[in-house]
């Protein structure tokens, strides 16, 4: 008997280099792999979150921009995908910038009444001494476009895991009240998840953050 009822598909969206197969990587319990080996196409996987009864698969695309001209040539990339999470590097001020450029993709590629859940993540956190996007500018951001903000670090690990659960309880609460059967639901929604995203923002805007 499968233990998951649903399986969620998360698109990772982003600029070459920010750190998207790290995470990918990551949250799959893989080590950290330092170097940058371009993602050519897409790779996936499927880690399975019992908690959620979600099996969880993620396709990690290029972000050479050669490949993301013309999405919906292949719109194929959002076909069953039930969100997406872009993501930036926090010293990379181009990649920040172009995540507009990804909101309008995946605003485009998103079929009518079934809009895809978004979510940004300022990845390379532990780069302090070489960060140029602060998280008032990047919450401010994600704030204007509706959406939330998360700090990771591939590298140290940090918030990997809390990303991936957020999206998934989301997508399958969202499920769940369009009428998807669940033998059972996580519950309750709001409750540990939004705590946890308090205590992050109190975290952002606190001037010590050690």
């Amino acid at each position: 008997m499968q233990d998951y009822d649903v399986v969620v598909s998360l698109l990772l969206l982003g600029e070459a280099g920010v750190g998207k197969s790290c995470i990918m990587q990551r949250f799959a319990h893989e080590p950290f792999r330092e170097g940058y080996v371009p993602t050519i196409g897409m790779e996936f996987m499927a880690p399975c979150l019992p908690k959620y009864r979600a099996k969880v698969q993620i396709r990690d695309t290029a972000g050479n921009r050669r490949y993301r001209v013309g999405f919906g040539a292949f719109g194929g990339l959002f076909r069953g995908s039930r969100g997406v999470i872009l993501i930036f590097d926090v010293s990379d001020r181009e990649s920040f910038n172009n995540l507009r450029h990804f909101i309008r993709d995946v605003e485009d590629n998103s079929r009518k009444g079934e809009p895809l859940m978004l979510l940004i993540l300022g990845n390379k956190a532990d780069r302090a001494a070489f960060r140029v996007v602060s998280a008032e500018e990047a919450l401010a951001f994600a704030e204007s476009w509706n959406l939330r903000y998360l700090e990771t670090s591939a590298k140290n690990n940090w918030n990997i895991q809390e990303a991936f659960e957020y999206m998934v309880e989301e997508v399958v609460w969202r499920l769940g009240a369009a009428g998807h059967r669940f033998q059972q639901l996580p519950g309750p929604r709001t409750s540990r998840r939004r705590c946890w995203l308090l205590a992050w923002l109190a975290w952002l805007s606190s001037p010590c953050r050690c």
